[in-house]
């Protein structure tokens, strides 16, 4: 028995011998502590509420929602009165956010770049169908947010109708931006958009567009009837917006009628002004967001000749990529977006 006791003994001190060994070592090999996330602001989550949307109230920037949604996660840790959050496009009215304070949130930003499920980027371009009027703007926008956060986009553009009737039949875009809200009620209708995605973000106008070597002198609706003139182009009214506008324009005159045989439809808008670019029409009524090409001279009409041309965006309910098609919208309707929106001619949200 004496032997046991003295060879348990003996085990019990080498035990503790390498642990003692050990122990160093493993204090030296363990992470150094994480500073401890400060809520500059707690944020209850209101009705219409998602991050990026947040990001952009209190941190000035719709790409820093990560920040967000790591800095609520950590002080769930601690306080489960915050919300712990497993995806950054799904939080709930009710839940307690933690919004860090500026230099925080850059950390966090910096901490989260590499984990997919937290950034508001794809490894895949988002795939954005965008009225044909936007084309100037929205490639001055997407090279813009590309800039800035990487992301690639790939635009279609188009005539509004035939873009919502394409989604319609499966393609698979993640935003539709249309020249006429009534396209995006009409895919909302048929629940094929994210809800609370849909956004106003600009109203259009429209010109008389005219080719400067025509020969041509026209500044109002009413010298159309001018023999010289032959052709008249505008987009196809059936599925442009621009087109109807157009139509309207000219019904509110008395022309529509009278002028028929000069018309040359466009597919859409865009189209439309390379008709009277080329000279193929000298005459055209296109956007005005468009219009600003060497070959055209343009006077802009009155806006009280058609329905307003109030456009807007949604992201698709079908994408893979929404956080970072919301991240897009949010850019479009945010201080990076709205001045080059500006700069095309549109009126922004708050001014019509």
């Amino acid at each position: 028995m004496y032997n046991k006791i003295v060879y348990l003994l003996k085990g019990l001190v080498v035990v503790t011998l390498l642990l003692s060994t050990l122990a160093p070592i493993a204090i030296l090999a363990a992470p150094p502590a994480q500073d401890a996330v400060t809520c500059a602001e707690e944020y209850t989550v209101q009705a219409d509420d998602w991050l990026s949307k947040i990001a952009d109230k209190f941190l000035g920037d719709v790409l820093a929602f990560p920040a967000i949604f790591e800095a609520t996660n950590q002080q769930h840790t601690a306080d489960p009165v915050f919300a712990q959050i497993a995806n950054p496009d799904l939080i709930e009215i009710g839940w307690q956010l933690c919004i860090p304070t500026a230099e925080q949130a850059q950390a966090l930003l910096v901490a989260s770049a590499g984990a997919p499920e937290n950034q508001a980027t794809s490894n895949e371009p988002l795939l954005v169908a965008a009225a044909a009027d936007l084309q100037f703007a929205f490639t001055d926008i997407g090279a813009k947010f590309k800039e800035q956060t990487g992301q690639e986009i790939e635009f279609t553009f188009g005539s509004t109708g035939n873009l919502a009737t394409q989604i319609e039949n499966g393609a698979p875009f993640d935003i539709l931006a249309a020249a006429n809200i009534a396209f995006v009620d009409r895919l909302k209708e048929q629940g094929l958009i994210i809800d609370d995605t849909q956004q106003l973000y600009a109203q259009g106008r429209i010109v008389l567009a005219v080719n400067r070597e025509s020969g041509i002198q026209a500044t109002k609706l009413e010298e159309l009837l001018n023999p010289a003139i032959t052709n008249i182009a505008i987009a196809n009214p059936e599925h442009a917006p621009y087109g109807k506008a157009a139509q309207e324009a000219l019904q509110s005159v008395g022309l529509w009628e009278e002028i028929q045989p000069k018309l040359v439809l466009g597919e859409n808008v865009r189209q439309t002004l390379q008709f009277v670019q080329t000279g193929d029409a000298p005459v055209g009524i296109v956007a005005l967001s468009v219009a600003d090409v060497p070959e055209v001279t343009y006077t802009l009409l009155d806006g009280n000749l058609h329905n307003p041309l109030n456009q807007a965006l949604a992201v698709i309910k079908s994408t893979p990529h929404e956080a970072a098609a919301r991240a897009f919208i949010d850019f479009v309707n945010g201080p990076q977006g709205r001045p080059i929106m500006k700069q095309y001619g549109f009126l922004l949200p708050g001014e019509f």
